[in-house]
């Protein structure tokens, strides 16, 4: 399972990212990446709706060219813009945005984000029409995320990973692993070392298995 966490550029904390083998999950901060560091690029939309703002699509559009611009390497893939808490709605907002990253010629992998309302039929609809899709990302709220199961099995039946977003919690740690995801992202390590040790233990297995409710 790839683990990636938030755009940190703290020294201690990269070389500790290194030995273990997690990336950081960017959004608008470039960074100096370790060599052959996995990195995967959100869309920012959640950071936007948390500070209540409008997700400004023309100024995404320009931040991805820059990291296109700055990449050595391309990242494992870059979320599609998404609605928070938008439903099937969303889904229209991320054919949108594939639409126009074929316009600009973008052919990196990219993460379909998953929301509350949405069922199999929607999520097969507009993997018909949105190409490159490498990865399912479980987004929406702790209800949605606890059938998180459900979607990696739909992922695995398509060639498809799955991916957890915004583990921020061990619990929620706990249950992308026994689920199977492909993937997390988590900021939870950033906040102090005995955060980083207890999500090490977390994802390494260490908790006993009762303890998997996921909020």
């Amino acid at each position: 399972m790839d683990v990636y966490v938030g755009d940190t550029r703290s020294h201690k904390m990269v070389r500790q990212l290194e030995h273990l083998g997690w990336g950081r999950i960017l959004v608008d901060r470039t960074v100096t990446l370790y060599q052959g560091e996995k990195w995967v690029l959100d869309n920012g939309v959640y950071k936007d709706w948390v500070s209540g703002v409008s997700f400004d699509g023309g100024a995404y559009l320009s931040r991805l060219e820059n990291f296109r611009a700055w990449a050595l390497w391309p990242p494992d893939w870059l979320v599609l813009p998404d609605k928070v808490a938008g439903g099937v709605s969303s889904l229209h907002l991320s054919r949108e945005f594939s639409d126009r990253f074929q316009a600009m010629g973008m052919d990196w992998p990219v993460a379909l984000v998953l929301q509350d309302g949405m069922c199999e039929q929607d999520v097969g609809s507009a993997l018909r029409d949105i190409p490159r899709v490498q990865s399912l990302f479980v987004g929406g709220t702790n209800d949605f995320k606890a059938t998180a199961g459900r979607w990696v099995d739909y992922a695995r039946d398509r060639g498809l990973c799955c991916h957890y977003g915004r583990c921020g919690t061990l619990r929620k740690a706990r249950h992308a692993l026994a689920v199977g995801v492909s993937s997390l992202d988590s900021a939870f390590p950033l906040w102090n070392k005995e955060r980083f040790k207890e999500f090490q233990e977390a994802i390494e297995g260490n908790f006993l298995q009762g303890d998997l409710f996921y909020r």
